[in-house]
């Protein structure tokens, strides 16, 4: 699609630099001296090898070590790996909708990465893209059944992208490969066993790094106490802003992706209750469920659960299409009802389309007014005063989460420029041609 070409190349043209990556190739840079020291435990650079996750130091350490890129060029390598991810879950989507049965909601799956935070992440430094891609690609692996092999590759892929989120990967992998058991009554035991090879690989490759950075193989940085969060009360508010906050939470930034979640995880627990289909037939969905619940609650437990600074819930965004991905598959069939009647009549295609038009810009205003991060977490206020530690640091996220005027209200001034006014246009195209075929597909 034209609309979906044009949004690729603004991604490409506009590489954005996340806030953490100037650490992260400096921390590359030391890590390879480490290595060619042969210093791999508690090696003691002069300057430190970071704490994020192998996920991106595994390509920086290509590009710098084996290609000797630029910083410039490095830069636009990872922010190109967040197209490349985007890309990647589409394809894996395709397949498994397919193979699913389902083929209309391919296009819904479209529509919910065109009407969300993946616009303005798709041409990112930060991790979160790529780890996106990463699981999407593990969940259509399992789903697909594909060779054992190719599923160790795809859980040692997803292992890497977050050290806190294996038990998450593990679940997701395996409710993919017990909903490939219902679909082709083939054994998954082996398929078992290579994913959990490959996620121990995963484990085993981030014990040998924080080995070599903190001598221990543990993260002992992400597991200092000062980074959690101090009281229950300060967790409960955290949850809570997580899904509902105006400047973080997932309902907020994506609407679209959470409604289709509640309703295709809510529809078959509700029949459950009403006894119209066994609860065999709802168990995905209650493993979905408690997914969610667990990620909820470990990003609440965490001093920065969105990922501060950055575009709204960023911590968030990466389990969100594979869950989404995983739900289609399991129940798309039965929110085809739902979903005919959304769809039904051109006035309702034409009101779901705009509705969707309004959620996403302020996504593309952002692609095009990337100041409105800094400005406004640089905001001094009463709360906020300076950068917060500390006592403050609580007061100054309440703020941020809940009375501070919406990060997104600052980003719609980017819709005035020509870039950001054809940028809405493609994004628009993208969104309206995928209701367009998934109303026709629903009828046919």
């Amino acid at each position: 699609m034209l609309g979906s070409g044009l949004l690729a190349l603004v991604w490409l043209d506009r590489p954005v630099l996340g806030i953490d990556t100037l650490p992260l190739l400096r921390g590359t840079e030391s890590l390879a001296g480490c290595l060619g020291e042969g210093a791999l435990i508690d090696c003691r650079p002069p300057s430190p090898v970071d704490p994020f996750p192998l996920l991106q130091h595994a390509p920086d350490l290509v590009a710098h070590a084996a290609l000797g890129l630029s910083d410039g060029e490095r830069v636009r390598g990872l922010a190109s790996l967040s197209v490349l991810a985007v890309a990647a879950s589409v394809v894996a989507a395709w397949a498994v909708l397919r193979r699913a049965r389902c083929p209309e909601w391919r296009w819904v799956f479209l529509i919910a990465i065109a009407s969300g935070p993946v616009v303005a992440y798709g041409n990112t430094t930060w991790g979160e893209t790529l780890a996106t891609g990463l699981l999407t690609l593990l969940v259509a692996a399992a789903f697909l059944q594909v060779h054992p092999g190719l599923l160790a590759l795809a859980a040692f892929g997803a292992g890497l992208t977050k050290e806190t989120g294996y038990p998450f990967v593990v679940a997701l992998g395996v409710v993919g490969l017990v909903l490939a058991r219902h679909r082709t009554g083939r054994p998954i035991r082996l398929h078992l066993a290579f994913g959990a090879g490959g996620v121990g690989l995963a484990v085993l490759a981030a014990a040998a790094l924080n080995l070599l950075r903190f001598g221990d193989p543990r993260n002992t940085h992400y597991l200092d106490p000062q980074f959690r969060t101090p009281t229950p009360e300060r967790t409960l508010e955290f949850a809570a802003g997580l899904v509902v906050a105006p400047s973080g939470g997932i309902v907020v930034f994506w609407p679209v992706a959470s409604i289709l979640v509640v309703l295709l995880l809510g529809l078959p627990i509700y029949r459950v209750l009403r006894r119209t289909i066994a609860m065999r037939d709802a168990w995905p969905a209650l493993a979905l469920v408690a997914v969610l619940a667990g990620l909820l609650l470990g990003l609440a437990f965490w001093w920065v659960p969105f990922g501060w600074a950055a575009w709204g819930p960023r911590l968030s965004l990466p389990w969100v299409l594979p869950v989404l991905l995983l739900s289609l598959a399991a129940y798309g069939p039965l929110l085809r009802p739902i979903a005919a009647r959304a769809v039904g009549s051109a006035a309702a295609l034409v009101v779901v389309a705009a509705a969707m038009l309004v959620v996403v810009a302020p996504h593309v205003g952002y692609l095009w007014r990337y100041e409105t991060v800094p400005e406004f977490f640089e905001r001094q206020t009463a709360r906020c005063p300076v950068v917060s530690t500390g006592p403050s640091h609580y007061a100054c996220i309440h703020e941020q989460m809940w009375t501070r005027r919406p990060i997104w209200i600052d980003a719609l001034p980017g819709l005035a420029s020509s870039g950001g006014a054809l940028t809405l246009a493609s994004v628009g195209a993208i969104l309206a041609g995928s209701l367009v075929l998934f109303r026709r597909e629903l009828r046919g």
